[in-house]
């Protein structure tokens, strides 16, 4: 028993951290905020230098090299690329994978020091992006007019949004209305009353202004005067009077006046049949999910109220909903494990206590992480899951583990629960260091995404804290808790491991199994008992005989589902949101195009998508909701489903239906069955000339134009428009005055210039405000009346010989667009495009992908190539991506995992657990099978849950294999001795089994809902699938393949080492003593020689053994007379 002088101390010291933890604990937890997304930068930098008025070349002489001279002098540049075209340079700097450095400031002070550019600072912006700029909800706004909806928004709804707390920016999208009051002339009129654009653009403004004209008066008697002539209605606009050279006339007799203030411009978004604005807010960086999430749902509850059923507003899923709703998934589930996990360990141990307190222990751990956390300066976020669930798992192991070891104490006092719990405090420590040192490498490793590991930086801080909450709890606060607290259970099998002997006969001899059944304590662990005798035990030496071959086996089957697996699960960025391009949601949320003929009318494009929303929800009934985008060229449908528990159809079923529904629309294309002429029968193609000499590589691009626009006869109207420059599409002119034009027609260059203008685009007059809606007035031509250069060289320009073409005052002549030069790390490159129609008048039909197969072959024959320099297509750089790059992209990985793997080996070494660390490592492999089938089976992605939840396996599977070989080591074997080498562990396996099943079914039982299709699919979706294969995979693991592989390891420090240092000692003896003679003994005595110096050694042994004291193995039952049988 324990001294009474040191336990009330131990209870103060106790209270007193305990009392500590949850201080710290509940304060840092309600100060920790609770966001989205991490807040987690790109290494990547972006610097972009105006410069008017100089050409690509000036740029790139005059400002991109000397600003990347001056760049290059930061360290810890990984690749930088700039950008040089006209007025404008670009440079992007990618930086080491050095986390929480201060590049962005280094590179500011660099550049702010730009006298060296000969620019201003103001010409230069320097940013970064951030990881996740999504908004974390989104609200729909329907009910109304749109104009009426657009005055809403802007004047009232977006200021009660922005007051939620949290909340950064609201950003509102309105519909697309051109909110215009068309004039469109009449040329003929321009001409018949000697006026230009200008002229009218003038009167107009002259005629509408509103000006301060002076005051009277001083002081309060003051009055202010101002003069106002402006429109206030169609009609006072129309009546205007325009001076002209012949009189003056009205407004309506030049133009054509157009009211286009409520037409629908270019893009609409419906819900439930009405136009939408929609609100996108942005969350601040100290923000509170729960906050935003309350007061979003009050604020749009009270503003509904409020509308009274004039308009309405919906809460979209979103980051927030979806972000909320898998924290609480999460939680519930692990909450059922912790249950469950509490009332088995009340049960194992007789008293409720013991359950209360291994879920006391879980709670202390995460108060510990929290104040961790809230010490650091650390957010929790959605990317924090993941790894608080690796520590969650890792902390019920652990209680049970040492809850089920405290179960096999008969006599409670301190000593004997510290004794426990150091012979458990290795299976509680080293998986998570084997679980942190295999994390790593994904970090420092090539084979994922910089923004994939960027969204894992939130799982060091949380891995640090939860171990160092671990070991004080569970080396500490539970141990002494339980020693003060708990009482020893009661039942006779808490005899179980001081009578290892017992229960060793119990299996091994069929006479004794009446005697180990009465002292089991309870018939539910007995029939378990019972089935694990006559289903595993009982043909343990059959299938240790198979040896290493289900390993083999397991391997062979972890690379056949990798293999045929493998395509079927395709990986998300690790935390990606957006439901239409994420598959995390595709059995809940679906996109769906529906392509129109060009140009169709907005009216037509509106009635067809109205007609299809009412016809796919009234044949489907899974659908839920939905909304669509409308073009006069596509109408794109969100749709959104119920969840798949209430499904009456498979998905393949729903997308069928949904095919037929979309392919039977009138004059719309769903399956591109047609190409019509224009923009969808062309396509754009690329190649990039590459070298370190900018002159040459421009030498070579105005080769590699040479060749496409002469290549093959016949293909001539098939490869057209090739030039330099990324903007392809457009064409320059270059308009030069003629000398003589001051001289013949009296106007000078500055006049034609001034007058041309008022041609080019529609010209705005004035803004005027009507029934409380600011309008544009435009002036512009009719459409194809002024959008070609042939037709503005007829442009009429007034002079003093009157109205003249504007061809007979200049010279107008294409002028080749200015190239873009890109130069990454010192080598330019130049992308030459052109454009390709899919069908031409050749005999065979060109296409990008077949130009960039035969292309090459034709640059090598017709161009001669410098060293250093090539031509390129965007085939050649998807080959180069796809392509294994050898060392230069596993290196980093093999060396940082091999360093990974024998720092692990060494502090194994040090603990003396290198065997069982071995065997955790050769079984890590194995887990490929649950991360590619859970997310194959279920259709979900390969994300960050993904990842974590793959830890969390690896963390249970170490603590299980380190337990379970602790039990081999406390349970060895008694029997022969080349039995015992080849099928050592049948014993402990038999101990260590029923503790297994229900630590195994105690983590499995929550997630049958998840595998059912009972619950909704949420972003920690993949997460529950890969636990639920996991789960099912680690039994048999445990039962076939560690006690094999366990058994090829060195005999423990006292297992018959005396027998075969005997055997050898005295081999080398007769070998030694009859060494040079010939020996003419029988095999047959030799064979009785060696028998009988291995009884001797073996007596030997077994007196040795007699002759110690054996007090403290004998037990009451012990001196109870052995029951007869033989009635």
């Amino acid at each position: 028993m324990s001294d009474p002088m040191t336990k009330h101390p131990r209870k103060q010291l106790l209270l007193l951290t305990v009392g500590l933890i949850l201080l710290l604990g509940l304060i840092s937890l309600s100060s920790i905020p609770l966001l989205v997304f991490p807040d987690v930068k790109k290494t990547i930098y972006q610097v972009e230098i105006t410069a008017q008025g100089l050409s690509a070349d000036e740029v790139e002489a005059q400002i991109s090299q000397p600003a990347e001279a001056m760049i290059r002098e930061l360290s810890g540049i990984k690749k930088l690329t700039a950008i040089s075209k006209e007025g404008q340079a670009k440079i992007e700097i990618e930086t080491e994978n050095h986390f929480g450095n201060d590049f962005f400031r280094k590179l500011q002070a660099k550049l702010n020091d730009s006298e060296g550019l000969g620019i201003g600072k103001d010409s230069i912006t320097v940013k970064q992006e951030e990881l996740y700029q999504e908004p974390v909800a989104i609200v729909f706004m329907t009910g109304l007019a749109i104009p009426e909806l657009k005055r809403l928004a802007e004047n009232e709804i977006k200021g009660r949004l922005e007051r939620i707390d949290g909340i950064s920016q609201v950003v509102v999208k309105s519909p697309n209305v051109q909110n215009e009051i068309e004039l469109l002339l009449r040329p003929s009129m321009l001409q018949a009353y000697q006026l230009t654009p200008g002229d009218i653009v003038r009167e107009l403004q002259n005629k509408g202004k509103n000006e301060s004209l002076g005051s009277i008066g001083e002081g309060v008697d003051g009055t202010t005067f101002s003069w106002n002539n402006t429109s206030h209605s169609l009609e006072d606009l129309s009546t205007l009077t325009i001076f002209t050279p012949k009189g003056e006339v009205a407004l309506h007799q030049l133009v054509d006046i157009r009211d286009s203030r409520y037409e629908i411009g270019e893009s609409l978004r419906f819900y439930h049949g009405e136009p939408v604005i929609e609100y996108q807010l942005f969350a601040a960086n100290e923000a509170s999910l729960l906050t935003i999430d309350q007061q979003l749902r009050q604020q749009t509850a009270e503003l509904n109220r409020e509308a009274n059923q004039k308009y309405q507003l919906f809460i979209r899923p979103g980051a927030l909903q979806e972000a909320l709703a898998s924290m609480r998934i999460v939680l519930a589930l692990f909450s059922g494990v912790s249950i469950l996990a509490a009332l088995y360990i009340g049960y194992r141990m007789r008293q409720w206590k013991a359950g209360l307190l291994l879920l006391v222990s879980v709670l202390l751990t995460l108060l510990v992480l929290a104040t961790g956390l809230y010490f650091t300066d650390q957010t929790f976020t959605i990317a924090s899951v993941g790894p608080l669930l690796v520590i969650v798992t890792l902390c019920l192991g652990a209680g049970m583990l040492l809850f089920e070891r405290y179960a096999l104490i008969q006599i409670w006092n301190d000593q004997q629960v510290w004794q426990a719990t150091k012979s458990r405090w290795i299976p509680i420590i080293l998986p998570l260091v084997i679980v942190s040192l295999l994390f790593i490498p994904l970090l420092y490793s090539r084979l994922l995404k910089e923004e994939d590991k960027l969204s894992l930086l939130p799982a060091l801080p949380i891995l640090l804290w939860g171990g160092i909450g671990v070991c004080l709890i569970y080396l500490y606060v539970l141990p002494t808790t339980a020693a003060l607290w708990l009482r020893a259970r009661k039942g006779p099998d808490s005899n179980e491991h001081e009578q290892p002997s017992k229960h060793i006969s119990s299996i091994n001899r069929r006479s004794s199994r009446t005697e180990f059944n009465q002292n089991t304590d309870s018939h539910a662990l007995q029939r378990m008992r019972n089935w694990i005798q006559q289903k595993i035990i009982s043909t343990w030496y059959e299938r240790m005989q198979l040896g290493l071959l289900p390993y083999l086996l397991a391997l062979l089957a972890a690379w056949g589902v990798y293999f045929f697996c493998g395509p079927f699960a395709q990986a998300d960025p690790y935390l990606q949101w957006n439901q239409n391009e994420s598959k995390t949601l595709s059995d809940t949320s679906q996109t769906f195009t529906l392509d129109l003929p060009p140009y169709t009318p907005m009216v037509e494009a509106l009635q067809k998508a109205k007609d299809t929303e009412i016809m796919l929800h009234k044949t489907i009934p899974e659908l839920q909701d939905s909304y669509m985008d409308v073009t006069p060229s596509s109408i794109t449908f969100y749709l959104q489903y119920q969840n798949q528990s209430s499904w009456e159809r498979s998905s393949y079923k729903i997308k069928q239906n949904i095919d037929t529904i979309l392919s039977n629309v009138p004059d719309a294309n769903y399956s591109v069955k047609f190409a019509q002429s224009g923009v969808e029968n062309e396509e754009k193609v690329k190649f990039t000339v590459q070298g370190p000499s900018l002159p040459k590589v421009k030498e070579v691009a105005n080769q590699v134009i040479q060749v496409m626009e002469k290549t093959g006869d016949g293909l001539s109207s098939q490869v057209y428009n090739v030039m330099t420059s990324e903007n392809s599409e457009g064409q320059q002119m270059e308009i030069v005055p003629k000398a003589e034009i001051t001289s013949l027609y009296g106007v000078s260059a500055e006049d034609v210039e001034q007058q041309m203008n008022s041609y080019l685009g529609p010209q705005k007059v004035s803004t005027v405000e009507w029934d409380g809606v600011k309008s544009q007035i435009v002036l512009r031509y009719p459409k194809l009346y002024m959008d070609y250069p042939d037709q503005l060289q007829q442009a009429p320009i007034k002079t003093l010989n009157g109205l003249k073409p504007l061809g007979e005052l200049v010279i107008m002549q294409h002028k080749t667009l200015s190239p873009t030069y890109i130069r990454t790390d010192k080598t330019y490159q130049i992308n030459i495009h052109a454009t390709v129609k899919k069908q031409g008048e050749g005999k065979f039909p060109t296409t990008p992908r077949t130009l960039y197969y035969s292309m090459p072959e034709t640059f090598k024959k017709e161009i001669r190539l410098p060293t250093d320099y090539k031509i390129v297509s965007p085939l050649d750089k998807e080959l180069e991506e796809h392509s294994v790059k050898g060392w230069e992209q596993k290196g980093p990985f093999i060396i940082t995992f091999t360093i990974s793997i024998l720092i692990a080996l060494l502090v194994a070494t040090v603990l003396k657990q290198l065997r069982s660390t071995i065997i955790v490592i050769l079984l890590t492999p194995l887990l490929v099978v649950p991360l590619v089938a859970g997310v194959a089976i279920w259709d979900l992605p390969v994300n960050q849950p993904a990842v974590f939840a793959t830890l969390s396996l690896i963390t249970f599977l170490t603590q299980q294999i380190l337990l379970m070989c602790r039990y081999f080591e406390e349970y060895p074997e008694q029997g022969e001795l080349s039995l015992i080498q080849s099928h050592r562990g049948k014993t402990a396996t038999f101990m260590y089994m029923p503790s297994l099943l229900c630590i195994v079914g105690v983590f499995f039982i929550p997630f049958l809902p998840f595998l059912f299709g009972w619950t909704n699919r949420y972003f920690f979706s993949s997460f529950l699938g890969v636990m639920s294969v996991g789960f099912l995979c680690i039994p048999w693991i445990m039962l076939y393949i560690v006690p094999s592989l366990y058994r090829y390891g060195p005999s423990q420090q006292n297992e018959h080492r005396d027998h075969i240092g005997v055997i050898l000692r005295q081999s080398f003896i007769h070998w030694w003593n009859n060494r040079g003679r010939r020996s003419h003994t029988k095999s047959s005595d030799s064979n009785q020689r060696v028998e009988w110096l291995v009884n001797k050694g073996k007596m030997k042994k077994e007196s040795a053994e007699e002759s110690g004291d054996r007090r403290e193995k004998l037990c009451p039952e012990d001196f109870q007379p052995i029951p007869r049988t033989d009635r």
